[in-house]
């Protein structure tokens, strides 16, 4: 049987995900209006929620690689 890990499952509301990303939870809702969230979200009767493996992968996404001064 497949385990999975609390963090993997764990949904996030707008407010967390800014925290966690270090932005504020008005920027998290334009991106959402704007379309620049890159990651799936749960659109429910009382707000957004976010898996939190979602959002790592996104952070993992956007990794840029230093460039070599040679």
């Amino acid at each position: 049987m497949l385990e999975v890990s609390k963090n993997e499952c764990e949904l996030m509301t707008a407010g967390q995900v800014a925290e966690y990303l270090a932005v504020s939870r008005h920027t998290i809702y334009q991106w959402i209006s704007d379309c620049r969230i890159e990651f799936p979200y749960y659109k429910l009767p009382r707000g957004v929620r976010f898996n939190r493996r979602d959002v790592d992968v996104w952070i993992q996404s956007r990794k840029v690689k230093p460039v070599s001064s040679y």
